[in-house]
């Protein structure tokens, strides 16, 4: 595993783009253009940050401190705090990513080092999110928490970190039931669809 020698904030906005594969994909094109890239350099900086930011220490079944290299890759931290949990202390840093800038990346992770998250949530100031039905919501509008909020619970389909699918069932105006799917990287909403009606 390579030491990081400072900030790679573009690098680590390439890599998350290529774990978003269900967003829609001009607004993956769109995003490669502000940042001046092309899909070959995602694909390079994906393989060099997940060399990086590997959880587990390459050839063995340990498991690898990353929390502080990620840290390193995002500075500068927004805002650091403490939460205490069971059975210790999790380290929780904020960062502020310019591609998606209504919301902040958090990195929570152990006293010792170890990872244990990252996830979009919403930036402080920013106006809460609104919506009275599912087929209001679109690619990068939403928290998964917030769609809960909004909602209610979501059923697990389908859960590959970061990639996690759920389903929701919901009443329709004549009472008839709909079945939304929501697809979430890093918890932050992809695509939302109806599958039936």
């Amino acid at each position: 595993m390579g030491a990081v020698t400072g900030p790679r904030v573009r690098e680590y906005q390439l890599y998350l783009l290529r774990t978003m594969t269900d967003a829609p994909s001009e607004m993956i094109d769109r995003a490669l253009l502000s940042l001046g890239s092309s899909e070959e350099e995602m694909e390079t900086e994906f393989e060099e940050i997940s060399r990086l930011t590997d959880i587990v220490v390459p050839g063995t079944n340990r498991l690898a401190p990353v929390f502080d290299t990620i840290s390193q890759i995002l500075a500068p931290v927004v805002n650091k705090a403490i939460r205490q949990t069971e059975p210790g202390e999790t380290r929780v840093n904020l960062y502020s990513l310019p591609m998606w800038p209504q919301f902040l990346f958090e990195v929570s992770g152990t006293a010792e080092g170890y990872l244990e998250g990252c996830r979009f949530v919403r930036a402080p100031g920013e106006e809460p999110l609104q919506a009275s039905n599912p087929a209001q919501l679109g690619a990068w509008m939403a928290t998964q928490d917030e769609v809960e909020t909004l909602f209610g619970p979501l059923q697990e389909l389908e859960v590959w970190p970061p990639f996690e699918a759920f389903s929701l069932i919901r009443s329709a105006p004549d009472g008839s039931p709909q079945t939304y799917e929501f697809v979430f990287s890093w918890k932050l909403l992809q695509s939302v669809r109806l599958t039936e009606t």
